[in-house]
C-alpha cells in the first residue's frame, strides 16, 4: 500500500484500474452482489486515500 501512496496520478489510475479488473474477474461483484465497477474503483481509491491520511499523521489514523 505504501507504494501506491507514492505513485504519480497516471500510474495510480492504472493501478486502480488493474486492481478493479482483477477483483471483477475473480468475484463478479455486479452479477453476484449488484456492485458496479465504478463502486469498486471508488472503494480502492478510498483505501489508498485512507492510507495516505494515516501516513500523513504519523500512522495514527483519524483522531
Amino acid at each position: 500500500m505504501s507504494t501506491a501512496v507514492k505513485l504519480d496520478q497516471p500510474r495510480l489510475c492504472r493501478l486502480i484500474e488493474k486492481a478493479t479488473i482483477e477483483i471483477c474477474k475473480e468475484h463478479a461483484p455486479t452479477r453476484n452482489f449488484g456492485i458496479k465497477k465504478a463502486e469498486i474503483r471508488a472503494a480502492i481509491l478510498a483505501l489508498i486515500d485512507g492510507h495516505k491520511a494515516g501516513a500523513d499523521d504519523g500512522g495514527h489514523g483519524p483522531s
